[in-house]
């Protein structure tokens, strides 16, 4: 009788517990380097924006050069343009499309603006009345008594909607609120806030805030045209007043001064108006 001999076959494979400690090493791994890739692309973007603004703050020198020392109106609307429209010729930007990217934040879904200036220098000319948060005239370099610590312009809050600069949606206003921005709160994604001291606080104010979209601060060039990074907290009233102080008023405005106008230096904000401790 012929002996069957039967051959078995051993197969090398994972077991249960084998295959879940695999698994938990690789979300290990994940959770360590993906956090590491984030933080370095938003670097990155920091950087580049960073970039934009030192660029704008090069052409807004030149322009001011060229200007007899005077700095651009924010909005002209019988001249039909902006100040980004009065600066591209000295930044070596195209007029539309995408060519002019330094406007644009590329951490900012922005399609045409996400940058807004200081009002106290950059101000809105508007022949027919001006509301009474915006400034009607700009100033000269020689105002400036400190320019390496006065803000010129930087990262802004854009819209959610509507239309914006140049016929694009989701772009930033001209300028930041009149007088001057909160600096601590983080207005990013808070369509709602509007402060007390904004006259009306119906004209779009939530928009006109600072962005802290770069690892919790943001970008700003200053009046002699450097740029650097800031934290929110770090800049105060001096940083954006030029026309404007705390308890005093605004040049060209009534006196005494309105506290909607300009809040009064807060005992509890460290001889600051109430706008740095929001």
């Amino acid at each position: 009788m012929q002996r069957c001999q039967t051959t078995r076959q051993h197969h090398n494979a994972f077991t249960l517990i084998e295959l879940l400690i695999v698994i938990a090493i690789i979300a290990l791994l994940a959770a360590i380097v993906f956090p590491v890739f984030a933080t370095a692309r938003d670097k990155g973007r920091q950087a580049a924006c960073l970039s934009n603004t030192r660029q704008l703050g090069n052409g807004l020198m030149l322009y001011v050069q060229d200007s007899d020392e005077m700095f651009p109106f924010s909005y002209a609307p019988d001249l039909g343009n902006y100040w980004p429209d009065l600066v591209r010729p000295y930044t070596g930007q195209k007029a539309g499309g995408n060519a002019a990217t330094i406007f644009l934040c590329p951490s900012d879904s922005g399609e045409a603006l996400t940058y807004s200036t200081n009002p106290q220098v950059i101000g809105l000319y508007e022949p027919s009345g001006t509301p009474d948060n915006f400034f009607a005239s700009v100033i000269a370099l020689p105002e400036i008594a400190e320019p390496t610590s006065v803000v010129l312009l930087g990262d802004a809050l854009t819209a959610r909607g509507g239309v914006g600069l140049f016929g694009g949606g989701n772009t930033a206003p001209v300028e930041y609120a009149y007088p001057h921005p909160a600096l601590t709160k983080d207005h990013t994604r808070d369509d709602t806030w509007c402060a007390d001291w904004v006259v009306p606080a119906t004209d779009g104010c939530n928009n006109k805030q600072i962005a802290w979209r770069h690892s919790g601060g943001a970008n700003f060039v200053y009046s002699d045209g450097h740029a650097k990074w800031s934290k929110p907290g770090r800049l105060k009233d001096g940083n954006f007043d030029v026309r404007c102080k705390p308890g005093v008023g605004c040049t060209g405005k009534p006196t005494p001064p309105d506290p909607a106008e300009y809040p009064a230096v807060s005992p509890t904000c460290g001889g600051e108006s109430a706008l740095n401790c929001e």
